[in-house]
C-alpha cells in the first residue's frame, strides 16, 4: 500500500552555529511558509518508508554591525529546498516520523546546505482512500553542514494523501 500526498505548512525558524561564531550578525524573520509533496510506502505492519521534496522560503532580516561601528541591517529571501528520507510508524489515528534530511539552500546566500535530522509526531484522519494529516515536526537542516551555519525549524504540516 503506498500513498501520495501535498502539504503545506507554517514555520518557526532559527538559525546558529553549533560551535558558536564571534563577530556574526543576527537573524531575524518573517513568517515562513513551506510546501511539498510526499510519498509513502509500506515496509512492514504499521512502518512505512517516507520521502519527498520540501521547499520552505525565509525572507530574513539580517542585522550587523560595519567596520565604522554603525548597526546596519537588510532583507534576504532565503529559499531551501530539502529530501526527507524518513521511517513513519502509524497506527489509526496518529504516527510518528523522523530520519535525515538532505537539504539545498537554491538563495545562494550563507548556505544552509547539509545533513539534517527530524523528528515529527502527527494526527490523521482516513477516509476511503484519502487521509487527512496534521504534522508538527522539529527538523534542523544542516546538522552537518557544508558550510558553518544550522537551520533550525519548528513547523506544523497541514496535508492530504492519496492511497494506491
Amino acid at each position: 500500500m503506498d500513498k501520495i500526498g501535498i502539504y503545506g505548512g507554517f514555520v518557526n525558524t532559527g538559525v546558529g552555529t553549533f560551535g558558536g561564531t564571534v563577530g556574526g550578525g543576527g537573524y531575524g524573520k518573517q513568517p515562513t511558509y513551506e510546501f511539498g509533496v510526499k510519498y509513502l510506502t509500506n515496509i512492514s505492519g504499521n512502518y512505512y518508508f517516507e520521502t519527498g521534496i520540501n521547499y520552505m522560503s525565509i525572507l530574513a532580516t539580517i542585522s550587523y554591525t560595519d567596520t565604522k561601528g554603525k548597526d546596519a541591517s537588510y532583507k534576504k529571501h532565503i529559499r531551501v529546498i530539502s529530501i526527507p528520507i524518513y521511517i513513519n510508524y502509524s497506527r489509526k489515528y496518529f504516527f510518528i516520523n523522523g530520519g535525515p534530511v538532505l537539504a539545498a539552500d537554491v538563495s545562494s546566500y550563507d548556505s544552509f546546505s547539509g545533513f539534517g535530522l527530524a523528528l515529527g509526531f502527527g494526527i490523521k484522519y482516513d477516509f476511503d482512500k484519502y487521509s487527512i494529516i496534521v504534522n508538527p515536526h522539529l527538523r534542523v537542516n544542516s546538522l552537518l553542514p557544508f558550510r558553518h551555519r544550522q537551520l533550525v525549524e519548528a513547523s506544523i504540516q497541514i496535508g492530504l494523501l492519496y492511497q494506491f
